[in-house]
């Protein structure tokens, strides 16, 4: 083994096995990555010859359009969970939609410049969103869960581990399984948007957006990229403490987007609802993707998430002539 090791054999069949990959000819590659580990047990690349070759494998990145230095560009990954080995190519297709469900925000379409899209293809060893226990939000439901005969919870082996975590079964993505892959990314931004192959509505935050149909994911990317709250009210009552964020707010008198009133913006206003709840809590605007989970954001959610942008890449991207010292002649 050491002398395979020395001569570079591991690395000839990891390299084979990687452009294998990239050609999309993922069985075949498992294959090399299998003789890799068996021949090689000592090399240093077996742990990535497994995770590439595991039931849930990591199979590669690709950048979805053409090359921008991610050290001045927002990195996103866009990841698919349930997707099997042979349904890389729903995969593809499914990548592509959701970037144009994405740039179909104005603002995202306006600044899509600033960032870099780059597709991960993970297999995942079966297809489907794990179940989870649900906590009765109250005694009614408690009720009906009790009066309803129970079933085994029902769990699957999926590349990114996304359950039905939410109140309404909103599909969540394990944080600790993105950010591996993402990982193999050298210049990243710990930002994904995660598609559940059988996911319901959708969860964003810590840097990821998952979701399960195209039309929720503006809503969760202004979650895990904006920082921005729900805009709609499904709980009844008031928050127990204080909810401050640019599009949501306790403070009636003055809210976060108290310049849009004054500028009298169209649009624009004080609307009691929100942050999931139906009183003491306000909101900027009627209809926002932060509401109603569509591709549009009201003016607030826009402004903020034009300035989120900015806190990761200045508007400057070269300057010309490049600074220096002045010589000033006659």
């Amino acid at each position: 083994d050491d002398e395979a090791v020395a001569d570079g054999a591991d690395a000839a069949l990891f390299e084979r096995a990687v452009q294998l990959q990239a050609k999309g000819k993922y069985r075949s590659a498992r294959r090399v990555f299998w003789k890799l580990i068996d021949e090689h047990p000592d090399s240093p690349l077996v742990e990535e010859a497994e995770d590439r070759s595991s039931p849930n494998a990591f199979l590669g990145f690709t950048l979805m359009h053409e090359p921008r230095p991610s050290e001045r560009r927002i990195d996103v990954a866009l990841m698919g969970d349930g997707y099997t080995l042979d349904r890389q190519h729903r995969f593809n297709k499914d990548a592509v939609g959701h970037l144009k469900v994405f740039l179909g925000e104005p603002v995202y379409d306006a600044y899509e410049p600033y960032f870099n899209f780059w597709r991960f293809n993970l297999a995942s060893k079966e297809t489907g969103v794990d179940e989870v226990e649900r906590v009765p939000l109250d005694e009614e439901e408690a009720e009906r869960q009790a009066r309803r005969k129970k079933r085994p919870v029902r769990e699957f082996s999926t590349a990114l581990d996304c359950k039905a975590a939410g109140p309404q079964g909103q599909v969540m993505a394990n944080p600790r399984r993105v950010w591996h892959y993402l990982s193999y990314l050298d210049v990243n931004d710990a930002l994904a948007i995660v598609f559940a192959k059988k996911g319901t509505l959708g969860m964003g935050g810590m840097g990821i957006a998952t979701t399960g149909p195209k039309g929720v994911v503006v809503h969760e990317f202004g979650h895990a990229f904006g920082g921005l709250l729900d805009e709609y009210a499904n709980n009844a009552g008031e928050p127990a403490g204080v909810v401050e964020a640019a599009n949501a707010t306790t403070n009636r008198q003055s809210p976060p987007w108290r310049h849009f009133l004054d500028a009298k913006v169209p649009g624009v206003g004080v609307y009691e609802g929100g942050a999931t709840f139906k009183q003491g809590v306000w909101r900027p605007a009627p209809s926002c993707a932060m509401n109603t989970g569509g591709s549009r954001y009201c003016p607030v959610c826009c402004e903020a998430t034009i300035l989120a942008i900015y806190t990761y890449v200045s508007p400057i991207d070269v300057v010309r002539p490049e600074p220096g010292e002045v010589v000033l002649t006659d």
